[in-house]
């Protein structure tokens, strides 16, 4: 029964945001069609991110991650899109210059996204693969998601003020999406709801703060007896913004949940890092 009405509650959720935020972008003036408003594209923007871990953690030391957004076509305010990224932990065995990785998850999304004056809408196809390295694993855990998200867009400073500036803009997205395959889980639905704020400014630099609240729900034949559970992320931190790209300065708490069909486990992880976007 809780686990029915956490997915209305995501559901509703995506609904009540594409009714406030996008009839009036969606339907806005448009050019008539022709030839020209199909495109392909060639815009990549990339990402990296390298975290070190803070918390008390036997197993895990360093996180490094590296991805890549690609717009492949547009047609009219329609984008065709990929997202790619590779997250690599490595472990702890007493020296913080060894590297040794000890868990591998990749990601890989083609999607559709509908762009908007105020917020975008993305039709995905979400899929994950994790596993550990060079073990004896009895499971590598792999899904596919296809879902819907609803996404705020994009805040970055037209000029950079000289002084502080408070602005408290909020940012976010919802989404939610149903497992079409898996292996080695027993994941059935999907939803996420991300909450940021950019509090203030000053000159080149943007300070915000981010929650995302995660939310599987798992079929009957789960072995480890969860209806459902959580994972919460809490993101402090500060941009830098440059010519180039931005460069984001953070701290981060986790607390995830790895599940698989022969066993659960919950960790409290807390994380400071450096992420450059361009």
């Amino acid at each position: 029964m809780l686990r029915r009405k956490a997915v209305y509650f995501f559901a509703i959720s995506i609904m009540l945001l594409f009714s406030v935020f996008y009839p009036s972008s969606v339907y806005a003036k448009q050019a008539p069609a022709c030839k020209s408003d199909f495109v392909f594209l060639n815009d990549i923007h990339g990402k990296g991110l390298w975290a070190k871990y803070i918390t008390d953690n036997d197993a895990f030391n360093w996180n490094g991650q590296l991805g890549i957004d690609w717009d492949i076509f547009r047609y009219k305010n329609y984008y065709g899109y990929l997202l790619v990224n590779i997250e690599t932990i490595i472990e702890r065995n007493g020296s913080d210059f060894t590297f040794d990785p000890d868990y591998i998850r990749y990601m890989l999304e083609p999607g559709l996204r509908i762009e908007g004056k105020r917020a975008n809408l993305l039709l995905i196809y979400h899929h994950v693969c994790r596993h550990d390295v060079d073990r004896f694993d009895r499971s590598t855990e792999k899904w596919n998601i296809l879902g819907l998200k609803l996404e705020s867009k994009d805040y970055k400073p037209r000029e950079f003020n000289p002084q502080v500036k408070y602005i408290w803009r909020p940012y976010g997205n919802v989404s939610f999406g149903k497992y079409v395959s898996r292996t080695d889980v027993s994941y059935d639905w999907d939803g996420i709801l991300k909450i940021g704020f950019n509090i203030l400014e000053y000159k080149n630099l943007l300070f915000y703060m981010e929650s995302t609240a995660h939310l599987i729900t798992q079929k009957q034949d789960r072995p480890s007896g969860k209806k459902y559970f959580i994972d919460t992320t809490v993101e402090p931190g500060v941009k830098i913004f440059g010519k180039k790209g931005e460069v984001a300065l953070f701290c981060q708490y986790r607390h995830e949940h790895n599940v698989d069909i022969y066993n659960g486990t919950t960790e409290d992880w807390g994380l400071a890092g450096v992420r450059y976007e361009w």
